[in-house]
């Protein structure tokens, strides 16, 4: 960096704000999604793509995000959709909703149709019903669930519906509460014997 400054003439001068988060940022974004489409399209054939997702809802924002995975890049975040606008008019994130988002992407890497083999979403009900949309257009595509979205759905219903379990649930978060995080004192003072018992810190698992 000095180097590149004690190279410049006197006449240099820095963008500004505007036209760094104008096209120098678009310029920066175009290139680094070509690197990650040419990235994820290598060896495709042979390795296969796998495009996974989910849906979120961030500070009252709802969000999709589309991923796709390959041999060279596992983590190709390709676009976060602001669903905002198709749920202002009455739309919902629903199956065909989410499948069609992911469709265009899987489209452009795959023209033939030959490297996605696999959709990968968690076990809510309509990205699974999306998987099994997607593979209509994609007959090499399995769909795969992610198991924890469902057993933590069961495990809140066995917690919140069982007296006794719930009863002990809260007696558990009463403990957390006290000996946690959240009280500084509490936790220091935890943190100090159990570290004198047992040779390190103990904490809590977050209910």
């Amino acid at each position: 960096m000095c180097t590149l400054i004690w190279a410049t003439n006197g006449t240099y001068v820095p963008p500004n704000r505007h036209q760094v988060s104008g096209h120098l940022l678009n310029s920066l974004y175009k290139a680094h999604m070509q690197t990650t489409e040419a990235s994820l399209i290598t060896d495709a054939e042979l390795y296969g793509l796998t495009a996974y997702g989910d849906g979120a809802t961030i500070v009252r924002v709802p969000l999709l995000n589309i991923l796709v995975g390959g041999i060279h890049e596992p983590q190709g975040l390709l676009d976060i959709l602001d669903c905002t606008g198709h749920m202002a008019e009455g739309g919902t994130k629903n199956a065909t909703y989410a499948a069609h988002q992911f469709l265009p992407f899987m489209r452009k890497l795959d023209p033939q149709k030959n490297r996605f083999d696999c959709v990968a979403f968690d076990g809510a009900r309509n990205v699974r019903l999306a998987g099994e949309l997607i593979e209509k257009h994609f007959p090499m595509v399995t769909t795969v669930h992610g198991a924890e979205h469902s057993a933590t759905l069961f495990f809140d219903d066995v917690f919140t519906r069982c007296a006794p379990l719930k009863l002990l649930s809260n007696f558990s978060n009463q403990i957390r509460i006290m000996l946690g995080s959240t009280r500084h004192a509490p936790n220091a003072l935890f943190k100090k014997v159990t570290k004198k018992h047992f040779g390190q810190s103990l904490g809590f698992i977050q209910p």
